[in-house]
């Protein structure tokens, strides 16, 4: 994607926080604090829990704003005990939060298993956020560039180009989430132009 026509794209992922009430409540809120300033906003999406979602669509539905979630399973069919790609289309939601490192590191999901939920989010018509990051262990090891080498490339392989142009690929360094640790906004931006790069080949 050229610079001229990449977006700013700010995302909220809620997690585990915030009843349906409360929800609605702090989307209405968001909402109303850009209401005036609707043509300079950046791609906004809120990801609430999915007990939530329904309730954020509604509340964002007359805003330039989008929903997703990040807890899904890729069977369209009631398989098994989890969320299904038709369900959360059918409440409203456009984006998916895929890799989240949270899924990565304690539910098991691979660079495989990224593949293949990035394949049935196409599928259903679900806009992909994809998250790649290393860990403070591959980071002290000089492997950063690397990893996410190897999570880009898992996670794009067999994607038609065309289906690659408007996802959004997330850098979300293990080390500094909830640790107390950030990355300085020039290393950030190092990464950023380096996954470009690797997209840009593939």
């Amino acid at each position: 994607m050229s610079e001229q026509t990449r977006k700013d794209h700010y995302r909220g992922n809620w997690k585990m926080h915030k009843t349906r009430h409360k929800a609605r409540e702090l989307a209405e809120a968001v909402v109303a604090a850009v209401k005036h300033d609707h043509k300079n906003l950046p791609e906004i999406v809120l990801c609430p829990p999915f007990t939530a979602l329904y309730d954020v669509v509604q509340a964002v539905h007359t805003a330039p704003f989008q929903s997703g979630h990040r807890t899904w399973n890729i069977a369209p069919v009631d398989v098994y005990s989890e969320i299904s790609p038709t369900m959360l289309t059918d409440v409203g939601a456009t984006y998916v939060i895929i890799g989240h490192s949270e899924r990565r590191q304690y539910y098991n999901e691979t660079d495989k298993t990224v593949n293949l939920k990035l394949k049935a989010a196409l599928e259903h018509r679900l806009l992909p956020i994809v998250c790649v990051g290393e860990s403070l262990d591959e980071r002290e090891k000089n492997e950063t560039d690397e990893v996410l080498r190897r999570q880009v490339e898992a996670a794009l392989a067999d994607i038609p180009e065309s289906d690659i142009k408007p996802l959004v690929v997330a850098y979300e360094p293990i080390w500094a989430i909830g640790t107390g640790k950030s990355c300085e906004s020039v290393e950030a931006n190092r990464v950023a132009k380096f996954i470009r790069s690797v997209i840009s080949i593939l």
